[in-house]
Formats: C-alpha cells, sequence, structure tokens
C-alpha cells in the first residue's frame, strides 16, 4: 500500500482547490460513534487521538472537560486543529507526530482514539503502530478505534479494508482485547460517509 501525503489535501482546501470528495475525513464535526460512546461515559482523561486531523473529535472532547493531546502527520492539519481549538475556546495540546513512531514523551493516556486511520496503513506500519501504541499506554488503557470494514468490494476505490478477522488478530497480537466491535460507518457528510466500518472498542491486556 502506498503510502499518502494528506497534507497535499490539507494544502489544497486550504488554496480552496481541494474537492469535498477528496477529503471526505476532513469535517466539521465529531463522529457520531465517538460522541455516543463519550456519552455512554466509555472515555477516560488524559486522551490520545491519533490522526486527529483538523481536530473535530479532539475538540468535541475537550468541550467534555477531557485532556486531550491529539497527533496528526500533517503540519497544515494541525494547524487547522490549532485555530479549531481557539475558535471553540478549549484546550488541545496539538503535534505533529508520525503515528508509527509517536514519542513516548507526550505522556501515558488512559484512553486512545483513532477514528479512520488505522485502515491507512500498510500491514508493517500497522504493527509498528501498534507497537508505539504501547510506549504511551498501560494496562486497561482503552482504544477506541473506527475502521473501514470488508462490507465493500475491495476493488473499490480508497484504503484497504479490513474483516473483522483482520482487526481482531491485528489488536490480539499487539496486546489489546476487543471487548466491543460493532457495524458503524466513516459518518461524514459526503458520498463516502455511506462506507461500512467497524467500531471497536478494546482494552489493553
Amino acid at each position: 500500500m502506498t503510502r499518502i501525503d494528506f497534507d497535499v489535501f490539507y494544502r489544497s482546501s486550504l488554496n480552496g482547490s481541494a474537492r469535498l470528495e477528496e477529503a471526505p475525513w476532513d469535517g466539521a464535526d465529531p463522529h457520531g460513534g465517538l460522541v455516543a460512546i463519550q456519552d455512554e461515559g466509555g472515555i477516560c482523561s488524559p486522551v490520545l487521538e491519533v490522526g486527529c486531523g483538523s481536530g473535530d473529535n479532539a475538540v468535541h472532547l475537550a468541550r467534555h472537560g477531557h485532556r486531550v493531546v491529539a497527533v496528526d502527520a500533517s503540519p497544515t492539519a494541525v494547524a487547522k486543529a490549532v485555530l479549531r481549538a481557539r475558535e471553540a475556546r478549549v484546550p488541545v495540546d496539538f503535534r505533529v507526530e508520525d503515528a508509527t513512531r509517536i514519542d513516548a514523551s507526550v505522556g501515558d493516556f488512559s484512553t486512545i482514539v483513532d477514528i479512520a486511520h488505522f485502515h491507512r496503513l500498510g500491514d508493517p506500519e500497522r504493527s509498528l503502530y501498534l507497537k508505539a501504541l504501547h510506549a504511551v499506554s498501560h494496562p486497561g488503557t482503552w482504544l477506541v478505534l473506527l475502521s473501514l470494514s470488508d462490507r465493500v468490494p475491495h476493488s473499490a476505490p480508497g484504503p484497504h479494508r479490513l474483516s473483522e478477522y483482520e482487526l481482531r488478530t491485528s489488536l490480539s497480537a499487539a496486546g489489546w482485547w476487543v471487548r466491543s466491535m460493532r457495524v458503524s460507518a466513516l459518518g461524514t457528510p459526503s458520498s463516502a460517509g455511506s462506507d461500512p466500518a467497524w467500531l471497536v472498542e478494546a482494552e489493553r491486556l
């Protein structure tokens, strides 16, 4: 799987040249599945969001009183996220970080949030990523992860769609116990919003 430079999309959107379908993840609202988990009391501080994009999920969690660190590999996305948090008047520590090499100095988190990031990684990168999460978590840390599912043909455009088996196997091998896996969707206001996804809640062993 070829790694995509997502900063290109964010820079283009700043110049007004990106179409919504080119960056369907860049919405202005938090993901509905994450909102529901937050409302159910399933998020505990401190929180790390990986692949935060322009900060909609991180800002939502901060509005609900959580201490949030949010990272993304795109400097442009992080700059947009900082502005979004400033406009919302909530404190979020946004950082430019490669998810496969997260600096352990960012902290030790009780909840890790990954909304539509995991499925964009190739097989070797997924292993590095899950290893990196261990450096910033502890036994009992909760993982909330949204990933495109294989309920659409693999020939469809976009990132690799993961099966339930692939997700469970990857997480289990990395020391995460899958407590819940439910059918969800990307949930963006674009045509890609109907893409089926898995919403996973897992606990680090």
